[in-house]
């Protein structure tokens, strides 16, 4: 054995090896701070490494602090991560809607406070035609063209006061386009001519046609009042017009002038689609024939002062019917808005108002008029599906105006319709309401009257059971009505089967307000059986 001198340097096995080219102390090191332990270990014999249980306690921290990381990096941390993940993210997309939809619908919403049923839409530009008496054919320019006064079976006779009067007529025919218009200067002034007219709107007996045909008759007192007046088809693209013009001031206190205009329609293999289809005729009686089922309009306006509007039957998007001291008569149906709007005028209407679940808003009706009478039959469908949020609009608002003239109405739903959520709102002077709703209403009422009776009256209807034995009605449901203020001028309440609704979940039901002054309401409420009837 050979022992070396223990000042001897060591060689280190790397030369590059920083502690074995250091020298080697003998003397012990002690730590900068002591480590708790039953008992102490001998420190470590080079100045550069800890001691065990420096080395010890490091290792222990080293693991406190990576522990999670490690965690996140098994399997069964990835699967927590996601889920979590997932659990965020439907909580963003379903949560947050729901409970800004909650916060929205418990602020204070009014049934009537959205009163956009005036929203007319675009009209089309009128035509600049010639103003006097011409037979003419401007060939078209571009994609328009003008024709006026292809006049034709002139004939003329000795009138009154030895004036020439006559008759005279027209044949104008165009392609089906998206939009058409008929206008008249006409007006009801006193110092103007005595003007007198009929449109009538049908399907063209000749099945063999394939354009639109417009057919003009005209009588006339005066040759000069003739000459003076003007009919022109003006059309630009998709787009047709058809003017009446005649002078604005009379030269004789009998001038007068009659128009019969006829528009035929052409048939088709499907309804015919129009995008817009107008009519402004001051003083003339329009007729609609029976279009409904073959012919479809995104957006009807009939107007004119003074005109009697009768309709066989329509289908539009949206419906305006606008005249005055005149009758409104006819079959409606529409998907988004419906107004007839007279005065001095009666409204007889029967109208079917479909709210599908991709309008996303209520489909509306209004009806008003002064003096006459209103007496309507109201057929609601519903064709929507609610899942997990709660809606958040009505399906109908309705509203019904007149004084001084009894008001009829009748509101049912179509067979297989859901329950509409119905706004239902009337307002009279010195003329009944009598309003009555089909065993599907919920909601609640409010009528009130200043010096007459508002009372709810109870229908029973008996339901025919079908041939296995069935009736439409869940006999297990019963419905109830509860009173909460009955007094002679003022009854509020509800009707519905279950759980009455909260003020936050109003968009649940319906909701009807019945206002009148010195005249009698009635409410009628259809119901299979008896009601429960409770008192608050």
């Amino acid at each position: 054995m050979i022992l070396l001198e223990e000042e001897s340097a060591q060689r280190p096995k790397l030369p590059s090896d920083p502690i074995a080219s250091s020298p080697v102390s003998r003397e012990p090191v002690q730590p900068d701070f002591n480590i708790p332990g039953p008992s102490s270990r001998p420190p470590s014999p080079s100045p550069t490494l800890p001691d065990y249980e420096t080395s010890e306690a490091q290792h222990l921290l080293y693991h406190k602090r990576g522990g999670g990381r490690r965690f996140l990096n098994t399997r069964l941390g990835k699967v927590v991560w996601y889920a979590l993940v997932v659990y965020s993210s439907l909580f963003i997309v379903a949560g947050v809607p729901f409970v800004v939809v909650r916060w929205r619908s418990s602020r204070g919403f009014r049934w009537h406070a959205d009163d956009t049923f005036y929203d007319y839409g675009p009209t089309l530009p009128s035509p600049r035609p010639p103003s006097g008496q011409i037979d003419l054919y401007l060939p078209p320019i571009g994609e328009s063209s003008v024709v006026c006064n292809t006049w034709d079976e002139l004939s003329s006779y000795t009138g009154k006061h030895g004036m020439t009067a006559g008759t005279a007529s027209l044949r104008l025919a165009f392609p089906l386009g998206d939009e058409i218009a008929l206008r008249a200067n006409t007006s009801a002034d006193e110092h103007g001519v005595n003007v007198t007219g009929k449109l009538t709107v049908g399907m063209n007996p000749d099945r063999t046609e394939s354009d639109v045909v417009f057919r003009v008759k005209t009588q006339y007192s005066h040759q000069h009042l003739f000459e003076a007046s003007s009919v022109c088809l003006f059309s630009v693209g998709n787009a047709t017009e058809l003017s009446v013009l005649v002078p604005s001031n009379r030269k004789d206190p009998s001038d007068a002038v009659d128009f019969n205009l006829q528009l035929l329609l052409p048939w088709t293999a499907t309804p015919i689609y129009f995008e817009r289809f107008t009519t402004h005729l001051p003083m003339f009686e329009q007729t609609f024939s029976n279009l409904g089922a073959v012919a479809t309009f995104e957006s009807l306006k009939i107007e004119g002062p003074g005109s009697l509007v009768t309709v066989g039957s329509v289908t539009a998007t949206s419906i305006l019917v606008r005249t005055s001291g005149a009758n409104i008569t006819g079959t409606f149906s529409a998907t988004e808005r419906l107004i007839l709007d007279t005065i001095n005028g009666a409204i007889y209407a029967n109208v079917s108002l479909l709210n599908s679940k991709k309008l996303k808003k209520p489909t509306k009706l209004s009806m008003e008029t002064g003096n006459e009478p209103i007496v309507a039959n109201v057929f609601l469908d519903v064709d929507e599906r609610i899942y997990f949020l709660p809606p958040t609009y009505p399906n109908f608002q309705t509203k019904f105006k007149t004084f001084s003239a009894p008001m009829n109405i009748s509101i049912a739903h179509v067979e297989d319709s859901k329950p509409a959520r119905l706004g239902v709102f009337a307002e009279n002077t010195q003329g009944t309401i009598d309003l009555a709703l089909d065993h599907l209403y919920t909601g609640t009422f409010d009528l009130r009257t200043k010096a007459a009776t508002a009372s709810v009256k109870e229908t029973i209807i008996y339901d025919e059971p079908d041939a296995a034995g069935y009736r439409t009605e869940d006999e297990d449901e019963e419905r109830e009505l509860q009173l909460d203020h009955v007094s002679s001028e003022w009854t509020l309440g509800w009707i519905g089967s279950g759980r009455r609704p909260d003020d936050s979940d109003r968009y649940k039901q319906g909701h009807v307000e019945l206002t009148n002054s010195l005249s009698p309401i009635d409410l009628r409420l259809a119901q299979t059986r008896p009601l429960t009837v409770v008192r608050r």
